[in-house]
């Protein structure tokens, strides 16, 4: 099999489930919005990307589902696999 090297910053990685990981940019000093990308470690490829606000912070519900809290206690729930929204 070999190994693959990896470009993707340590400290953006927030979680690893088989071939994908999920990053999430680091938070910034002012209002900028944060960004929850799924990444394919095999292909290197984006498989999604979902834009939130600035204090957003992810929250893994189940082994297919994850949370995206924003400071205002508003939670929108993706499918881990393809980014689609499952709701709030």
């Amino acid at each position: 099999l070999g190994t693959r090297a990896c470009d993707l910053p340590a400290d953006e990685v927030w979680q690893l489930a088989g071939r994908r990981a999920l990053t999430l940019t680091p938070r910034a000093a002012g209002p900028e919005p944060r960004e929850l990308t799924c990444h394919d470690l095999v292909t290197g490829d984006v498989v999604w990307r979902h834009k939130g606000t600035a204090g957003m912070a992810p929250v893994l519900l189940d082994d297919q589902t994850v949370g995206l809290l924003e400071p205002a206690g508003r939670m929108m729930r993706l499918h881990r696999a393809t980014g689609r929204v499952l709701g709030e």
